[in-house]
């Protein structure tokens, strides 16, 4: 309860609070520099195919042994409905 309180405060006085910036004045916003320039990355972590490549293969892994597994020793024991 008292979360929910405090939310709603929160947003109420961020809603309806003035701008105090001076005329003119535009918010700056902190921008982060990269650590390691962008050129010293290999390209082929840039296109998309790879990680296509590697997430299906992952899918497969994971996937694969349960699906065969269920698809080869299929029972079809129930007897048909009648309509």
């Amino acid at each position: 309860f008292v979360g929910v309180v405090m939310f709603v405060i929160i947003a109420a006085r961020t809603a309806f609070q003035k701008a105090r910036l001076a005329e003119g004045e535009e918010i700056e916003f902190p921008i982060a520099e990269s650590i390691h320039d962008p050129q010293n990355t290999p390209l082929w972590l840039d296109r998309f195919k790879p990680w296509v490549i590697a997430t299906i293969v992952l899918i497969v892994l994971a996937y694969g042994p349960q699906l065969f597994e269920q698809i080869s020793n299929a029972a079809y024991n129930s007897p048909p409905i009648a309509p």
